[in-house]
């Protein structure tokens, strides 16, 4: 009889278990059907490059001023510098801007 318990409380754990591996293998279905965004370089920004990123939308300009500042581009981080304050309520998280 006392092997039967422990065997029936052993089974129970194993059953309380099942959703917790379901969901972990639900989520990592999920998490691995996400599209990678690869890195982009950029040479350095130039004067052309300021003039092209300007002409874009808000949210444009900031994910690509924040990829080149990220890639240690100090004019583009100045330009990004000047610029946060005019996006301000026009910015959302993106998967470009590192969700």
């Amino acid at each position: 009889m006392v092997a039967g318990m422990i065997g029936f409380m052993a089974m129970a754990d194993d059953l309380r278990s099942v959703p917790a591996r379901t969901t972990r293998v639900q989520r990592q279905r999920q998490s691995a059907a996400k599209p990678v965004t690869a890195a982009r370089f950029f040479a350095p920004l130039t004067d052309a490059d300021v003039a092209r990123v300007s002409a874009l939308p808000a949210q444009a300009q900031a994910e690509e001023l924040l990829e080149r500042a990220i890639g240690h581009d100090t004019h583009a981080l100045e330009l990004f510098d000047r610029q946060v304050e005019s996006w301000i309520g026009q910015i959302r998280m993106s998967d470009r801007c590192g969700n």
